[in-house]
């Protein structure tokens, strides 16, 4: 992910945590409620950097734990979570919304190509430190 999507999605976290959500709530919202859910509740930028840094928490720990064969697993989590996106598309949406996940869905297709490109390429742990030259 190039340096000034980073910083900007920091900043954007920051200013959230700081002026809106409390701390604690943001930090247990995600992995505590269903992942539709959580998207519909979060506002769109919030919905925006918190899943990417799930997702490269989420490749990070695979690599981690299991090696190619817990980057495989992740590359199924990240196929599932995409098909819920698709599913909440085409359902009843307001106009934010629509944004909030039509962004996400083209986050979530970069990453879950990523991931299967680390797979492909058997990125283990052999490999783990070089991951992000696949972002």
């Amino acid at each position: 992910m190039p340096v000034h999507l980073v910083q900007s999605q920091s900043v954007v976290l920051r200013y959230c945590l700081i002026r809106s959500c409390p701390v604690p709530l943001l930090a247990q919202a995600y992995p505590a409620v269903p992942r539709a859910r959580w998207i519909m509740e979060w506002p769109g930028q919030v919905v925006l950097a918190v899943s990417q840094t799930y997702w490269t928490k989420g490749v990070v720990d695979a690599l981690s734990s299991g090696g190619l064969f817990g980057l495989e697993q992740f590359a199924e989590q990240c196929g599932r979570e995409l098909m819920e996106e698709v599913m909440l598309v085409r359902g009843q949406l307001r106009a934010l919304e629509r944004a909030t996940i039509g962004a996400l869905v083209v986050l979530d297709v970069h990453a879950r190509d990523v991931v299967d490109e680390m797979v492909a390429e058997k990125v283990g742990l052999g490999k783990a430190g070089l991951w992000g030259t696949y972002v």
